[in-house]
């Protein structure tokens, strides 16, 4: 995987769109983004599998209050790469 991604591309991989990952971000879901200067997020491998893990709670079915509730899982927003299939 590239070394950072925009948000376009990180919906493209992940088949959520860019304003649900801007929400999730928003809610706290994701970890704050990194920026380009311009303001662009750039997402690193590290929150692709952070998104990665987001997408397995979903099939779930566990609400988002539930998932944003759980504060050791928040406390892991770092954590090493895998590939979304």
């Amino acid at each position: 995987m590239e070394s950072h991604l925009s948000i376009d591309e990180v919906a493209q991989r992940s088949g959520l769109t860019a304003h649900t990952l801007r929400y999730y971000e928003r809610i706290g879901l994701i970890a704050p983004i990194h920026r380009a200067s311009g303001g662009q997020r750039r997402y690193a491998a590290s929150d692709m599998a952070w998104v990665e893990f987001l997408l397995r709670l979903r099939t779930t079915n566990m609400p988002i209050a539930t998932q944003r509730d759980r504060p050791r899982w928040r406390a892991f927003p770092r954590f090493p790469a895998c590939s979304v299939r």
